[in-house]
């Protein structure tokens, strides 16, 4: 219960204001200007042709996949949805797998390290 009410409460503060537009004319504004920036920045590099551009998006999407912020405002119609959607996938055990995964798997490893690899080399 208590961890319910905390990713309720995490998901509201980090989802408010419920009202708030998802894009305004200052994120309009600050792509326009990352455009220009790109273009200024770039304009020495190789132009990449249709089927390079084509790879190269595949495997950004291949290698973006799993990103749970981006599902959750795909599927949301607003903001109190998308902090419905998060509690519900954070209950999920597959959620603190993948979140917590890499941290405990790290953890093995530098025991492991420690105590086999370490001392076998001194």
């Amino acid at each position: 219960l208590k961890m319910m009410v905390f990713l309720r409460a995490f998901a509201l503060i980090c989802l408010a204001p419920v009202h708030a537009a998802f894009v305004t004319q200052a994120d309009y504004d600050l792509a326009r200007d990352a455009s220009l920036k790109t273009a200024e920045v770039c304009e020495d590099f190789e132009v990449l042709d249709a089927e390079q551009k084509a790879r190269a998006k595949e495997n950004l999407q291949l290698s973006s996949a799993g990103n749970i912020l981006r599902t959750l405002l795909e599927e949301a119609a607003d903001a109190e949805e998308i902090a419905e959607l998060f509690i519900a996938k954070a209950q999920e055990p597959a959620f603190a797998v993948q979140i917590a995964g890499p941290l405990v798997a790290s953890f093995v490893l530098m025991i492991l390290y420690f105590t086999c690899c370490c001392w076998c080399g001194c």
